[in-house]
């Protein structure tokens, strides 16, 4: 009955060993800043905004003056936040939507000024990723707000307005946590 008693008792501070080990691990992991949901904390809540969808004059496909520019203006320097003690690189997702939804435009842009020239095979990976990337975005973001079609025969999708989240928040916690990096 002792022998049976000392495995148990073994069993049992193995057992606990191990978890307080994972816990340890678990805790040192999140002190880093990183996050099981990967999410971006921000300094304050993103509140509901209206946007008006229309057509504007900036962000065109074709290259106007400063098309490129504008473009590459969406995101704040390379995108990336830095968290944690190690300054654990992240791309917020935001981001990096706008930045394959350049790609995607610089491809058109290229393929229609050039006709049949065709640009390095990286460029073409980078644009499937893109196109990869994007679509399981909007399909994981699964947008069910709704959008009036007007005309026939060929009718015509007329979004109006959308209740969105304030951008704005997200755009000031990356240029603040960028501003946090020291420059290396």
């Amino acid at each position: 009955m002792a022998m049976f008693s000392v495995k148990t008792s073994i069993l049992l501070a193995s057992v606990c060993l191990f978890k307080l080990i994972f816990l340890l691990i678990l805790h040192e992991f999140q002190l880093q800043g990183y996050s099981s949901t990967k999410t971006l904390p921000l300094p304050q809540p993103m509140n509901a905004v209206r946007l008006f969808a229309e057509d504007t004059a900036r962000y065109q496909l074709y290259s106007a003056p400063n098309t490129d520019q504008e473009w590459e203006a969406l995101v704040p320097a390379d995108g990336m936040v830095y968290m944690g003690q190690d300054d654990q690189p992240y791309m917020v997702s935001m981001f990096h939507q706008l930045q394959c939804l350049d790609v995607v435009r610089r491809q058109i842009v290229h393929q229609s000024e050039d006709g049949a020239a065709r640009q390095p095979k990286e460029h073409d990976a980078l644009t499937r990723h893109c196109l990869n990337y994007l679509r399981q975005m909007v399909l994981c973001r699964s947008d069910t707000q709704l959008d009036v079609v007007y005309g026939s025969p060929r009718p015509v999708i007329s979004p109006d307005e959308y209740q969105c989240l304030d951008w704005t928040v997200v755009y000031d916690a990356v240029r603040e946590s960028q501003g946090r990096r020291p420059i290396v």
